[in-house]
């Protein structure tokens, strides 16, 4: 029989390391697995590994530990100011290292507009418009639109 592993600073110290293996693969693979297959990757015999999943959850421990661990997970993940910085300069650095200057430059421009160093400001007055104006400007902003699609196919690159 294994051992609980104590981890000071939760309430969670009675998770065994298969345990504490099986939650943290569903944590990781969250939606890309099957509780069967998290078993069988913290190491519970295969022939048994959808009876012990099926044991595991219904545990009142091992649900508090995914619970908490998840919130710490995606806690991690979350979109800041600070994050979404860090991670548009180190695409840029990639881009330029790559020799990809021209595309390094979008990401350029929204670490400066995250930092606040300048803002894209636009006042459109549109009261003495005639259609044709409006007409016009219409089709302004379907480019824009289109130009800001492109950028972010390329972060998403």
């Amino acid at each position: 029989m294994e051992k609980p592993q104590k981890k000071k600073g939760t309430a969670l110290q009675d998770l065994t390391t298969k345990q504490r293996l099986f939650c943290e693969y569903l944590i990781t693979h969250q939606g890309r697995c099957t509780n069967t297959e998290a078993a069988v990757n913290a190491g519970y015999e295969p022939s048994r590994a959808r009876i012990e999943a099926s044991e595991l959850m219904k545990q009142s421990h091992i649900q508090s530990y995914l619970h908490k661990r998840m919130e710490e997970v995606n806690k991690a993940y979350s979109v800041t100011q600070g994050n979404f910085i860090r991670h548009q300069a180190e695409l840029s650095k990639k881009l330029v290292k790559e020799g990809k200057t021209e595309k390094a430059a979008a990401f350029e421009a929204m670490i400066g507009k995250a930092m606040g160093l300048f803002i894209d400001r636009k006042e459109i007055l549109t009261r003495n418009l005639t259609v044709e104006d409006k007409m016009n400007r219409k089709e302004e902003l379907i480019k824009q639109a289109e130009h800001m699609r492109k950028i972010n196919a390329l972060i998403k690159e």
